[in-house]
């Protein structure tokens, strides 16, 4: 790339209200199927009811295929109070947050640098659309707005952000979601 957007990300995240912005080299991030396995285990409901999704969002030689299309990176992460380690809600109104701040640095490196190939990785599953068109058997609404999580291209993302310096959880009666934002061509 001729030009090092981490600076521009690092700010849009911050600006979104990111907690912690670092940039990483992808080169260094590492795929498991260990990891896929615990997608397809279910405990979040939602396997085989979106795009991002398995089986839809392809197997792991897949998903690590098209992440290494790129040559930067920047985690993200969100850290929010909760009233204590049981308040769901909480943790369900900071997820969507942090996915909003992932949404919000897209909607600006799409503006601002409509030339730069990028792709967004949140924490859970897709939520751009209420219902997923999957369910319906019909494509994608919005494929430029897609949004899969780390886990789901087979990321551990505990090690993904310690690689970095970043901790994975954040202390009592917090939560901590990471998110990735992958940029530029690896080609160039």
């Amino acid at each position: 790339m001729d030009t090092d957007l981490s600076p521009f990300i690092v700010a849009a995240a911050n600006d979104a209200g990111a907690s912690r912005v670092i940039p990483i080299d992808p080169t260094g991030i590492r795929y498991y199927t260990e990891v896929r396995r615990l997608c397809e285990r279910n405990a979040c409901g939602v396997l085989g009811k979106n795009w991002q999704c398995p089986p839809y969002v392809g197997s792991v030689a897949d998903t690590s295929s098209r992440a290494k299309r790129f040559a930067c990176g920047v985690v993200v992460q969100s850290v929010g109070v909760l009233e204590d380690s049981y308040d769901i809600e909480g943790m369900g109104r900071e997820q969507k947050a942090h996915q909003d701040r992932l949404r919000a640095v897209g909607k600006r490196l799409r503006t601002e640098h409509p030339d730069v190939p990028f792709l967004l990785l949140g924490a859970g599953p897709c939520d751009v659309c209420p219902r997923c068109t999957v369910l319906d058997n019909e494509p994608c609404r919005f494929p430029d707005r897609i949004m899969p999580s780390m886990e789901s291209y087979g990321m551990n993302v505990k090690e993904v952000v310690e690689s970095v310096g970043l901790p994975y959880i954040s202390g009592k009666n917090t939560v901590t979601y990471s998110g990735l934002i992958l940029y530029g061509s690896a080609e160039e």
